[in-house]
C-alpha cells in the first residue's frame, strides 16, 4: 500500500490526511498503519467530513496508532493538535483550506 509505504518513511513524523468523501480502508490496512505509526512515534491527522471514516480511525487508534479524526468544520483545533513550529501550523491550515476550497460542489460530501 502505497500510503503505508509514505508513512513509513524515516522523514515523517507528522500526517496531515485531507479527506473528501468515505475512506475504504481494510482490515490488514488499519493495522499497518497502526504498526507504522507506533513503529515511530508518529501522529496522524484527518480531516473528513464522514463519520465513518473518522470511525475507523477511532479503531486504527485502538490498535495503537496515534491517529485522531476531525471534521472540517474543526481544521483549527486539528492543526493545533497536530502540533509542530508555528510556521508549519501556518502551512497546514494554507493547504487544508486550499484543498478544501478544490474539493467543495463535489459529489462526494458526507457520509
Amino acid at each position: 500500500n502505497r500510503y503505508i509505504e509514505d508513512v513509513a518513511q524515516d522523514s515523517v513524523r507528522l500526517v496531515l490526511a485531507l479527506v473528501w468523501g468515505s475512506i475504504t480502508i481494510t482490515a490488514t490496512q488499519r493495522r499497518s498503519a497502526a504498526d507504522v505509526l507506533k513503529r515511530k512515534g508518529s501522529r496522524a491527522v484527518v480531516l473528513t467530513d464522514s463519520r465513518i471514516s473518522r470511525g475507523v480511525l477511532t479503531a486504527v487508534s485502538w490498535l495503537g496508532g496515534n491517529i485522531q479524526g476531525y471534521p472540517w468544520s474543526q481544521l483549527e483545533q486539528a492543526v493545533e493538535d497536530a502540533g509542530g513550529e508555528s510556521e508549519t501550523k501556518v502551512k497546514l491550515r494554507d493547504v487544508s483550506r486550499k484543498y478544501y476550497q478544490s474539493v467543495q460542489g463535489t459529489d462526494e460530501g458526507e457520509s
